[in-house]
Parts: C-alpha cells; structure tokens; sequence
C-alpha cells in the first residue's frame, strides 16, 4: 500500500478507520506478557469507491481479524457468504418468489462475546 499511487489516501482512511474503532471502545492495548498466548492476526482491505460515472470519489480501509485462525474448545465458526452461493440464492429467489428478508452484519464481531480476549497482532512480530 506504501508505494500505491494513492498511498496518502489510503492512509487517511486507515486513520478514520481506526480512530472509529478506538472511539467504539472495540479494543485495548495491552503489553504482550505470555509469549504463549496464540495471537489472531489483523489486516488491513482497501477498497474504492466510484460514483454512477465511475469516477473515483472514495477510499475505504477496514481493519479485520482473521477469525478463521481463531480456535476454540468451542464449536465456533465464522459464517461468510462466498458469491456463487449469493448468486444462487438469488437465483432460486427469482424464480420462486419466496418471502425473503435480508440482513446485514457490519461489524459484527464488535458485539462478539468471547469467554476469554483475544489477542490481535497487526503483523509485529517478536523473536520467539
């Protein structure tokens, strides 16, 4: 992202993104005392916006967590909607005309509740 043309950008919308994470009181800095504690990496998606015109009017950055590195005693996963399905389903919904209603999730995982934190790594590596 550093050496992308609309590196400063990208970097603005990394800020807003994680001044808005910090101002939901999503999560806290900690000092890594257990070098044995499993760390959940973080990283960071960019996406443009572009108006009716297609002209660029917009950058995005989300910070997420790789949860499907996250393991538990549990029986947890992370549901995602791959784009063939969508379109399947969208598909059977056409041709049907079932009573559907639509959800959408942003930020889901804020609301999260884990029996124990977790710990996110942006990428900082330590010797081990």
């Amino acid at each position: 992202m550093l050496k992308h043309s609309y590196s400063t950008e990208y970097q603005r919308a990394m800020f807003k993104e994680f001044t808005s994470l910090l101002d939901r009181g999503t999560f806290e800095y900690q000092e890594l005392t257990d070098t044995t504690e499993k760390l959940v990496p973080l990283m960071w998606v960019y996406t443009n916006k572009f108006d009716e015109n297609g002209f660029l009017t917009n950058f995005k950055a989300r910070l997420v967590a790789r949860g499907d590195l996250y393991k538990t005693e549990e029986e947890t996963y992370d549901a995602t909607l791959a784009a063939q399905t969508y379109r399947a389903i969208a598909a059977l919904i056409v041709a049907f005309d079932p009573e559907t209603r639509y959800y959408d999730a942003i930020m889901a995982f804020i609301d999260a509740k884990f029996k124990d934190p977790i710990l996110y790594t942006l990428g900082l590596s330590t010797a081990s």
